[in-house]
């Protein structure tokens, strides 16, 4: 029997698709293993959800352009050190999903909604200091790669994550103070500029572009003990901001690094790439993420 509660309000962050992203500053895997979480919401187009790189090294999370997860994984340049994967769903239906990219020895595994839907081997350690973005590319501005749509609950841990303990952190928020978590942006209580981060309170993210901190319905049901998302009574354009009172711009100008993050010239994306028919959107629904 599923019980649905209440519908409470929260925050979200939306990205334009083009100029909207968060700079998170240099982030350290100290394990060589890790896990990074985030609930996403998209209607159109593709877009970054979360990258970690540096100058030859990094991670990467995205919604191509029918709407697929894609996920890289690159120890360096080198095509024998750099492993991906794409579902072979589209999530681009304007529902909350959540992403989770796994790390444990050279295995990894990309959950969604907390099943796996791929897993490969031979993902080396990366190394140096790696420069951490949501909504976009670590390095430059590229508006084509930009996230059209919204983020919430990103986390980053130092650890690989069992998918037990992703699919028990389904439909709960944390406190910030759990082990070897190293990064927690909630982006439900946000404004201006700032998207403040949970577990390291000095490593708040700066908020650049076109962006909007928009209020939205938040529903959950609950069946034996298990999150998953249900139905709002309304539909929220997440991706398309439309009041004026609520945008804001960046006053700082977004800076061009000369520095390549070595994912840029990978051509990954291409080769992930393909067509797919998507349905037209259907009611707005969320997972129970704040408790």
């Amino acid at each position: 029997m599923t019980t649905t509660t209440a519908v409470k309000t929260s925050s979200v962050l939306c990205f334009d698709g083009q100029s909207t992203w968060v700079e998170c500053g240099a982030l350290e895997l100290p394990s060589g293993d890790y896990t990074v979480e985030a609930w996403f919401q998209a209607r159109s187009g593709g877009g970054a959800l979360f990258e970690a790189a540096g100058r030859d090294a990094g991670v990467h999370l995205a919604l191509d352009e029918s709407g697929a997860l894609a996920c890289v994984h690159a120890a360096s340049p080198a095509p024998d050190q750099r492993v991906s994967f794409i579902t072979p769903a589209s999530y681009r239906d304007g529902q909350w999903h959540h992403a989770a990219i796994v790390k444990g020895g050279e295995v990894l595994t990309l959950f969604v909604d907390g099943s796996p839907q791929g897993i490969v081997s031979g993902a080396r350690p990366l190394s140096g200091p790696l420069s951490m973005s949501l909504g976009r590319r670590a390095r430059a501005a590229q508006p084509s790669r930009g996230l059209r749509g919204a983020l919430a609950e990103v986390r980053v841990w130092g650890r690989a994550r069992s998918g037990e303990d992703v699919r028990g952190g389904l439909g709960s928020s944390l406190s910030g103070a759990e082990a070897e978590l190293l990064r927690y942006y909630r982006l439900g209580d946000g404004r201006g500029k700032l998207a403040r981060d949970h577990a390291a309170p000095g490593a708040a993210g700066t908020v650049h572009g076109t962006y909007v901190w928009r209020e939205v319905p938040v529903a959950w049901a609950a069946d034996q003990g298990t999150v998953r998302p249900a139905a709002t009574s309304e539909t929220a354009a997440l991706a398309q901001p439309e009041s004026p009172a609520l945008r804001h711009r960046s006053r700082d100008r977004d800076q061009t690094s000369e520095n390549t993050t070595g994912l840029q010239d990978y051509g990954h994306w291409k080769h992930l790439y393909r067509e797919r028919d998507t349905s037209g959107d259907p009611p707005f629904r969320r997972g129970r993420i704040w408790a």
